[in-house]
C-alpha cells in the first residue's frame, strides 16, 4: 500500500483516473514503471481505449509510448489539439510484427511471406479477399 501511496501522490488523479481502472491495471501500472509520467500517460490510454489487462501489459511490453506519434508533421500547429493527436497516431511510423515470431535482423520479404501466412490461414481455401479496387488476395497466394 505505500508503494501505492507514493506512486500515486495526487489526490485528484487518484480520484479521476485511477478510480476508473481495475484493481489489476492499477497493479501492472505501479510495478512496471518507475517513471511516474509515463505511469500517467498509460493509465490515460487504458481508460480512453478500454483496454483489457493483456492489451495493457502488451502496449506497455512493446514501448507503446516510444512509437506513438513518431512521424514528422505540423498537425500540432495547424490542427486543433484533438484532431492532431489523431493525425499524428493515424501516420505513425513504426510497425509491431511481434506476432510473426521474427528476429531484429529480418527482410522485407520476410515480414511480407509471414503476413501472408497469417492472413491466408484465416481464408478458407480456394476464397478470395477483396482488398482494394485492384488488389485481390486468394488463398493460395503463398507468393
Amino acid at each position: 500500500m505505500r508503494a501505492f501511496a507514493q506512486a500515486w501522490p495526487e489526490q485528484e488523479f487518484v480520484q479521476e483516473v485511477l478510480a476508473q481502472l481495475p484493481w489489476y491495471h492499477q497493479i501492472a501500472l505501479l510495478y512496471k514503471f518507475s517513471n511516474a509520467t509515463e505511469r500517467r500517460w498509460y493509465a490515460r490510454k487504458a481508460i480512453e481505449h478500454g483496454w483489457s489487462p493483456k492489451i495493457l501489459v502488451m502496449q506497455i511490453e512493446t514501448q507503446l509510448i516510444q512509437q506513438q506519434g513518431n512521424a514528422l508533421s505540423n498537425f500540432a500547429m495547424r490542427l486543433p489539439p484533438a484532431q492532431s493527436e489523431l493525425a499524428q497516431a493515424t501516420v505513425k511510423d513504426l510497425y509491431i510484427f511481434n506476432f510473426l515470431g521474427l528476429t531484429n535482423h529480418v527482410r522485407e520479404r520476410d515480414i511480407e511471406s509471414g503476413l501472408m501466412q497469417h492472413v491466408t490461414r484465416f481464408l478458407p481455401p480456394d476464397s478470395c479477399l477483396n482488398l482494394e479496387h485492384d488488389l485481390l488476395l486468394s488463398a493460395d497466394s503463398t507468393g
